[in-house]
């Protein structure tokens, strides 16, 4: 299938925001820790928007999750695993307000030249490198619609390959206001097969963390997945017509007393308070 891509940012102005986008989308294939990125595409014209969100895939790890020390945390083969940190019990907001690269009116300028009602999006990360089974294995970072998703090692393998999303980082460098005329084979109506649910405009969607659950073979296996959310649900991204990118996690809900824990609280303030009467009144005698 060939898509027709369109590239629609302010490299410049993006560096300057924070959140720290970059001018160039690092790429998963070479990297081994590529770009958290922002596509949307229409259907049926198959005209492209992408984003580059500002976080490299280590830095955008849900709160638990330690990566292997090969994959390249902060960009260098360091010997240190990245440690996850966006999906905390105390729940996170990451939007417009703290990480202004989220908002983007030249989408809404995009979106306008499209039918909406065309329009599907998804974020996305990977990487492709597969060492050893010590070392590292290939990953993905992925929204959808579907609360409860499952990648196979094949998906995997296809997400980060050349010709799906791992053609994205060569055909959005380097970063320039737009890119129009690049044509990309891909399966990009299903999720560049990974078989994730694409959301339209003004829909939220789940996000999702993969990794390979062998280092080679075994394709029709379940890879390792561990959803963004904490003990109070699950996260959500969600795109605007307006431009507007948001991240959103719910504190945890807080664990209610049971009843008598509750009773013998008020039976304590009770007493605390006839024994203070009868200390008043005896100062007072």
């Amino acid at each position: 299938m060939k898509l027709k891509f369109k590239l629609a940012a302010v490299a410049a102005a993006l560096a300057t925001l924070a959140g720290g986008a970059h001018a160039d989308l690092s790429t998963g294939s070479t990297n081994n820790n590529g770009n958290l990125a922002l596509l949307a595409f229409n259907t049926v014209t198959f005209d492209w928007y992408v984003r580059d969100l500002g976080f490299l895939m280590n830095t955008f790890l849900p709160t638990g999750i330690t990566t292997s020390v090969a994959d390249n945390n902060a960009g260098v083969n360091s010997g240190v695993g990245a440690v996850g940190d966006k999906s905390p019990e105390a729940g996170l907001l990451l939007n417009g307000s703290n990480a202004a690269n989220f908002s983007d009116p030249s989408f809404a300028s995009w979106l306008g030249t499209q039918t909406a009602a065309n329009v599907k999006w998804m974020v996305g990360a990977y990487d492709a490198q597969s060492v050893s089974s010590t070392q590292n294995s290939r990953r993905l970072i992925a929204s959808s619609t579907r609360s409860n998703e499952d990648f196979t090692n094949a998906q995997l393998d296809a997400f980060s390959s050349t010709g799906l999303w791992g053609s994205l980082g060569t055909l959005a460098n380097p970063f320039t206001l737009s890119k129009t005329g690049v044509l990309l084979n891909t399966a990009a109506l299903t999720g560049f097969q990974s078989g994730v649910g694409l959301a339209d405009v003004g829909q939220s969607a789940n996000l999702f963390y993969a990794v390979r659950s062998s280092f080679t073979g075994n394709t029709a296996l379940l890879a390792n997945t561990t959803a963004y959310g904490n003990s109070g649900g699950l996260a959500t991204v969600l795109l605007n017509a307006d431009g507007e990118f948001s991240y959103s996690l719910a504190p945890a809900a807080v664990v209610p007393l049971p009843p008598a824990l509750w009773l013998m609280g008020a039976g304590l303030v009770a007493v605390g308070g006839m024994v203070r009467r009868r200390r008043a009144a005896a100062l007072a005698a």
